[in-house]
C-alpha cells in the first residue's frame, strides 16, 4: 500500500511568498523614498522591472516549496493559483504601505500628485470644469485602477510563471 503524501495548500504557500514579496517590496519602496527622494508614486521603469524580476523569482520559490513539501508534482491550475495569490497579497501588502504612506506618513506627496496632475491640465489648454471634474474623477478612480493593475499583472505573472514550473503528475488521480 502507497503511503499518502499530504500537499500543503496553495493557501499556506501563497500567503508565505505574499508577505516576504510584500515585505521586499516596501523595503525597495523605502530605500527609493529615503535614499533617493523619490515620490512613490512616479513610475521608473527600472524599478518597475526589478520589481517584476523579484515577483518572478518569489513565484518560482513558491512553487519549487510546494512541489518539494508535496509528492514533487504541481498542476498548471495550482501553479496559476499560488502564482496568482502570492502575488496579489504581495500587492495587498503593499498597497497598504503606500496607502499608509501617503496618508498618514506624508500627506505632502499625495498633495504634489493631484497638483502636477493639474498643472498638466492646464498646459494642455483644458477648461476649469474639465480639470476639476477630472481631478475629482481622478481622485475616485485612481484607487480602483490600482487595484485592476494589481490584479491583472497577479493573473498574468501567475500565468506566465506556472507554464515552466507546472509538473503533472504521469499517475491518473481517481
Amino acid at each position: 500500500m502507497e503511503e499518502q503524501i499530504e500537499k500543503p495548500s496553495v493557501m499556506s504557500v501563497s500567503l508565505k511568498y505574499g508577505a516576504i514579496a510584500g515585505i521586499i517590496s516596501i523595503a525597495i519602496s523605502l530605500i527609493r523614498i529615503i535614499g533617493f527622494q523619490a515620490n512613490p508614486m512616479e513610475s521608473d521603469w527600472k524599478m518597475s522591472v526589478l520589481s517584476f524580476v523579484i515577483g518572478v523569482i518569489i513565484i518560482v520559490l513558491a512553487h519549487r516549496e510546494y512541489k518539494q513539501n508535496g509528492d514533487g508534482f504541481m498542476s498548471y491550475g495550482k501553479g496559476f493559483g499560488i502564482g496568482f495569490l502570492t502575488t496579489l497579497f504581495s500587492f495587498i501588502i503593499s498597497t497598504i504601505f503606500l496607502f499608509v504612506y501617503l496618508f498618514v506618513i506624508d500627506p505632502a506627496v499625495y498633495d504634489e500628485i493631484w497638483v502636477k496632475a493639474e498643472e498638466q491640465m492646464r498646459d494642455q489648454g483644458q477648461t476649469e470644469e474639465a480639470i476639476e471634474m477630472g481631478m475629482k474623477m481622478g481622485r475616485i478612480f485612481m484607487w480602483v485602477g490600482i487595484i485592476f493593475v494589481g490584479l491583472i499583472m497577479s493573473a498574468i505573472m501567475g500565468a506566465i510563471v506556472s507554464l515552466f514550473t507546472q509538473k503533472s503528475n504521469p499517475e491518473p488521480n481517481f
